[in-house]
């Protein structure tokens, strides 16, 4: 690791732990326990660690980064859980049944796309009007699980009120990247 990179590293954790102390205290302050607090404590290591990822993960810095969102996700939301829990006098466990499923299809989801994008080496538009299909069906079934969790069938879901957004918004960033992909095959064949 370079001398730069080491500086980065110290001046992103120093906050970090500056927050992490701040909220110990003043969450002992105030509760004479240490409660919420732990929500902030888990936030800041996730975030500094992220953060350090992509300091210092240098060439799979995004698949390292990747990696610990999936990893990470879910067991913090198990922590804002119980630590939430803890001031419900009838606990709510939301996570297995919502949060979870919700952060696996679309940490599913963005891996799907980096996948499409690394392997067919699409242009940016494309990936645009790709991530503009995924939100789609993304929103649909996250309102299919808010309903469900609610336990009603009112969640008011843009997909199916003005489903045109989406696939016009898609249909004109794929069509652009389609158009650009071919200028750019074109003049690599002129250049040959």
């Amino acid at each position: 690791m370079s001398k730069k990179r080491k500086l980065w590293s110290i001046y992103l954790a120093v906050p970090f732990g500056i927050a992490v102390i701040v909220c110990l205290i003043t969450n002992y302050a105030l509760d004479r326990a240490f409660t919420w607090s732990l929500i902030a404590i888990g936030g800041c290591i996730f975030a500094c660690l992220l953060l350090q990822i992509l300091i210092n993960g240098e060439k799979y810095r995004l698949l390292l980064l990747y990696a610990a969102i999936c990893i990470l996700t879910i067991p913090y939301l198990y922590l804002i859980e119980m630590v939430s829990n803890l001031y419900l006098s009838d606990p709510v466990y939301w996570v297995s049944g919502f949060g979870a499923p919700i952060s696996i299809f679309w940490l599913a989801v963005l891996g799907i796309l980096v996948l499409i994008r690394t392997l067919a080496h699409a242009n940016v538009w494309m990936m645009a009007g790709l991530f503009v299909l995924t939100f789609y069906i993304g929103e649909k079934y996250t309102n299919f699980k808010v309903d469900e969790l609610v336990g009603t069938n009112q969640s008011w879901r843009l997909s199916e009120h003005y489903p045109v957004i989406y696939f016009g918004t898609a249909a004109v960033f794929i069509f652009i990247g389609i158009v650009l992909a071919a200028v750019r095959y074109v003049k690599g064949s002129a250049v040959e």
